[in-house]
């Protein structure tokens, strides 16, 4: 980040892309070795519930 202005540079934003772009192969091959849905009870447990707006309440009913 700038430090002038505490505004992205341009090279802020390239090298974030391009760390991105690094870490997408791992990812990839982490998302399909985890069986990521095994860990959703679990989280699901230790959080408070979502309070739904009224929009989404309306929509999710």
């Amino acid at each position: 980040m700038s430090h002038s202005h505490g505004q992205y540079s341009f090279f802020d934003v390239e090298n974030q892309l391009h760390k991105i772009h690094e870490l997408s192969g791992f990812l990839c091959r982490l998302k399909q070795a985890v069986d990521w849905e095994l860990f959703r009870d679990a989280l699901n447990s230790q959080r408070p519930p979502r309070k739904l707006s009224v929009e989404r309440w309306a929509t999710a009913v």
